[in-house]
């Protein structure tokens, strides 16, 4: 089961996104720029930006050392496409269940942006292949 729900606000889309213990999955989160006016477009991927996608058990408050990283899944960014590929294995997702929080960041010269964060939530699984 995967389940995402979104909330835009300002240039960040707030995202929940729920999966099942155990389960895969390949997400692709399109990436938007904003203009001086405040007016959305898609942004093209250029050459040099680099994207980062993590789950943690909180958000990084402060100074003090970050919660451990859960999940980074593998991410895959192509010049020239519009979204990015975040794809989470099923070993990625054995953890225990519960709430997380996750997001999305692109570097560019040295600067980071957020454009996605939200809750990342595991749920029970019932059924266990091997």
């Amino acid at each position: 089961m995967l389940i995402i729900q979104e909330e835009r606000k300002e240039k960040v889309v707030f995202t929940n996104i729920t999966i099942t213990r155990g389960d895969a999955a390949t997400l692709s989160l399109p990436i938007y720029e904003y203009d001086a006016n405040g007016n959305k477009q898609a942004h093209s991927i250029a050459s040099g930006e680099s994207y980062a996608i993590q789950v943690r058990e909180a958000p990084i408050t402060g100074s003090g050392t970050a919660p451990a990283i859960k999940i980074n899944g593998s991410v895959t960014s192509t010049v020239g496409q519009t979204a990015v590929t975040w794809n989470i294995s099923s070993s990625d997702t054995e953890l225990s269940v519960g709430r997380y929080y996750w997001d999305a960041q692109c570097t560019v010269g040295g600067k980071n942006y957020t454009f996605y964060q939200g809750w990342f939530y595991i749920f029970q699984e019932a059924t266990v292949t091997t």
